[in-house]
């Protein structure tokens, strides 16, 4: 192309639009291209960011979780520490005597007599704990009537929910209302006391 035998208004287009050009790639060069790699370097960060929050949101709701497994745990070993029978005057029928007598009275038995049986050892875990725990049985003898016997086993229930029933008998008295019952309901009882010797055996 022989610029010299162009019109001038050719020549004056010309000259424009390749200003033009050159005006756009400068502006490309130096503001769209750099702002195209800020928007990724953006959406990279947040992208990161959003990938760290979700991960600290799933970390949190774990530790929510593990926090309530834990107090759940640590509540009912409390109800069990708290039901744990002690005895008075060196006797468990007579801590059970002290717990049982109102219940008993109150359900319609009457004549109410405690004796103690052999104690029942649990399972022991792998990992021995410094506290060991067991049963207790305690046999009640009284009188009372079939409906009255089933009353304060039900109460038993409700009030002393780690107290087992570990059988009962009811045979024929004088009435109905006053028949002979045996039964024997199984404590939670505090065992022996472990301490782990230098080669890792246990002693009681």
């Amino acid at each position: 192309m022989n610029l010299q035998n162009m019109a001038p208004n050719a020549k004056r287009s010309l000259f424009i639009s390749a200003g033009a050009a050159v005006c756009a790639c400068a502006v490309y060069f130096m503001m769209v291209e750099p702002a195209h790699d800020t928007i990724k370097k953006l959406a990279q960060r947040y992208d990161e960011t959003t990938t760290r929050h979700n991960q600290m949101t799933i970390a949190m709701t774990n530790g929510r979780t593990q926090d309530a497994r834990l107090k759940a745990g640590k509540d009912k070993l409390e109800r069990y520490e708290n039901e744990l029978i002690v005895p008075v005057l060196e006797s468990y029928p007579m801590a059970a005597k002290s717990k049982m007598d109102k219940i008993a009275i109150e359900a319609g038995l009457a004549d109410m007599e405690y004796n103690s049986l052999p104690e029942r050892k649990l399972p022991v875990p792998k990992t021995l704990p410094t506290q060991l725990y067991a049963r207790c049985p305690i046999s009640l003898t009284c009188n009372g009537s079939y409906q009255a016997a089933v009353s304060f086993v039900r109460r038993v229930e409700k009030e002393f929910p780690f107290v087992t029933l570990g059988g009962i008998t009811i045979t024929g008295g004088q009435s109905p209302e006053r028949q002979h019952v045996t039964m024997v309901l199984e404590w939670p009882v505090k065992g022996a006391v472990t301490t782990p010797d230098q080669k890792g055996a246990v002693k009681k």
